[in-house]
């Protein structure tokens, strides 16, 4: 294992694997490498400045992860060569994205993360300075699953913003996002459908008609 003293600036005492574009200062050089190693599937990945591709639907492993990067203008995961889900849980787990910039294809049916359809999952996540691009939906819970979500100081600009905080079949009662301090755009073509309030607990946000439209988490009183 290589030393980590050498990493200005950055804190990876605590990371169970450092992924970046040199061996010398990281342990891998693709993030599927460092999931795929994780002891016991749970762990911490620090991701170190550089931009790093995704070719295939990441499946999560039954264990809590930390997504850790550099920096939203530092660290970019590149999904954008392919069409697919970038990451999906079939599992009850708990996974965190900080810190990075997630680009995807663009295309129909492009997701950033989903509950697996048929598992019955009901993963958590926790995104904090995350900007996410080039998907239809964000956060995407097919029938009989659910999402439930935290996010703060988040970027997402998606083609289809309201389907992104629930599936297009599934309970509307089912999965939660909680929000702040963040701007959701929806940047796709037509009229889109509603946020339903008791899934995006955010002030001032309970629906979205139009495509183009902006909103602005506020922070939520103490």
């Amino acid at each position: 294992m290589r030393s980590r003293s050498g990493i200005e600036g950055v804190d990876v005492a605590a990371a169970t694997f450092v992924v970046g574009t040199d061996l010398i200062e990281c342990d891998f050089l693709t993030l599927e490498d460092a999931m795929a190693n994780l002891p016991q599937s749970r762990g911490k990945i620090f991701i170190l400045g550089g931009t790093f591709s995704l070719l295939t639907k990441q499946s999560l492993p039954n264990g809590p992860i930390r997504f850790e990067g550099s920096g939203e203008d530092s660290t970019i995961i590149d999904a954008s060569g392919a069409d697919f889900t970038i990451f999906e849980s079939a599992f009850n787990i708990q996974y965190e994205f900080t810190d990075m910039t997630v680009l995807g294809s663009g295309h129909v049916g492009s997701l950033f993360f989903a509950a697996k359809a048929g598992s019955g999952a009901t993963p958590g996540f926790i995104g904090e300075r995350l900007t996410v691009t080039g998907v239809e939906k964000c956060l995407y819970a097919p029938t009989g699953c659910a999402v439930f979500a935290t996010i703060e100081h988040c970027v997402w600009k998606v083609a289809d913003l309201a389907s992104s905080f629930h599936g297009d079949t599934v309970d509307p009662a089912t999965g939660t996002i909680d929000a702040s301090d963040s701007v959701l755009t929806s940047v796709g073509g037509g009229t889109r459908g509603g946020i339903g309030a008791p899934r995006l607990l955010a002030a001032g946000v309970v629906r979205l008609v139009t495509a183009g439209a902006v909103y602005k988490i506020r922070s939520r009183p103490v």
